[in-house]
């Protein structure tokens, strides 16, 4: 067997001083000291018409505050973050009534306007293709001819 001199214990007692360490995560001011860049969710939200705001008591972890004349949508009891919604009201008083409701779709589903609603025009079919061909007074949601034809009535900004 070799010789086992003084050396050696002193080097194995003081091994698990000088060459182990303890892991942990370091504080906020030293990573920033670092240069590490903690991520900001606010960088990658998208709040419409508001502005991010990092929150520790909402549940995901920022909210966002709308700009005046701007709201959230709902979603039963839960509300949407971003602020996507004008504050007003639709007056759809402005025609003869209300348009009827489609009749219950039938059993084959080969024409595409039998899938699809045009409330105030009708459904022009063309193929697979199709397009909401809008009464008189009322235009397509949004000027998409396959978006529903709707009247063209005030919106009131509350």
């Amino acid at each position: 067997m070799g010789k086992f001199s003084w050396t050696s214990l002193v080097l194995v007692s003081l091994y698990p001083f000088f060459f182990t360490c303890q892991v942990s995560a370091p504080s906020p001011p030293l990573m920033s000291n670092l240069g590490i860049n903690i991520f900001n969710v606010c960088d990658v939200v998208y709040c419409g018409r508001g502005t991010c705001q990092l929150s520790s008591t909402d549940l995901l972890g920022f909210r966002c505050d709308c700009e005046t004349g701007w709201k959230k949508p709902n979603i039963g009891s839960f509300q949407l973050p971003p602020c996507v919604l004008p504050n007003c009201t639709v007056d759809l008083n402005c025609g003869n009534g209300s348009s009827s409701l489609p009749s219950s779709p039938p059993t084959t589903f080969k024409d595409p306007c039998l899938l699809n609603l045009c409330g105030d025009g009708t459904c022009e079919s063309n193929g697979s293709d199709f397009r909401c061909q809008c009464n008189e007074g009322s235009a397509n949601l949004l000027d998409d001819p396959k978006l529903i034809c709707i009247k063209r009535c005030k919106l009131l900004f509350s």
